[in-house]
């Protein structure tokens, strides 16, 4: 198939950072930084593809 379309590379590819969290402390949310009152942590995903002709 990738002759067919004159393709001579494809790639495709997944990241990500913070996916899951686990944990047993239950005063406040674990996502929550230090003082529990900041910005949570974000979850990060990352999907591509590279062609090459």
């Amino acid at each position: 198939m990738l002759k067919r379309f004159k393709v001579s590379d494809f790639r495709v590819y997944f990241s990500g950072s913070n996916l899951l969290h686990w944990s047993a402390f239950k005063l406040w949310d674990p996502e929550m930084a230090g003082s529990g009152f900041d910005y949570p942590l974000q979850r990060v995903f990352n999907v591509g593809f590279n062609i090459g002709l």
